[in-house]
């Protein structure tokens, strides 16, 4: 997703059991803080 706002979240697209997934640049998306999603388990 691209607003052109600046991004100041980082939104999770794919689940996983793992709390971090570090160097998967197509897991992870920077979003605006309008756009992002928080995820249900939380």
């Amino acid at each position: 997703m691209q607003s052109g706002l600046p991004a100041t979240r980082s939104q999770r697209l794919k689940q996983s059991d793992e709390l971090v997934l570090l160097g998967h640049t197509d897991i992870y998306e920077a979003r605006h803080r309008a756009y992002f999603e928080p995820p249900d388990d939380v």
